[in-house]
């Protein structure tokens, strides 16, 4: 189950990607060619998608054995800081470091909320 943000309330994973997979399948085509853009982007800034999310789920299972447990929405936060430590390693960019701050102070704001 995953939450829908818009209507707050918890959903079926499988119904969330049917319902995204359904708006891109009736998107205009020039959003299909926005991504495989994109893709071509990211590949040349970051690297293989394999090997970027290979890094990334490996810093990811590293915290999540840390956490042993439910995940809050701070650690989410952190989670983003590391994937734009990532990225940052293939390619520096002062977005990427504007992106790490803004999770840091996210997170701050929601410590002990969770």
């Amino acid at each position: 189950m995953i939450t829908d943000i818009r209507r707050g309330k918890a959903v079926p994973l499988k119904t969330a990607i049917d319902s995204v997979m359904e708006k891109l399948s009736t998107a205009k085509p020039n959003l299909l060619d926005e991504v495989q853009k994109t893709f071509a982007e990211r590949e040349a800034a970051y690297g293989s998608q394999e090997d970027c999310f290979g890094a990334i789920a490996d810093c990811w299972n590293g915290y999540l054995r840390q956490r042993k447990g439910k995940l809050t929405g701070r650690d989410v936060c952190m989670m983003m800081v590391q994937l734009k430590t990532i990225r940052d390693a293939n390619a520096t960019k002062y977005d990427n470091l504007v992106d790490i701050a803004g999770y840091a102070v996210c997170a701050d704001r929601l410590k002990g909320t969770d």
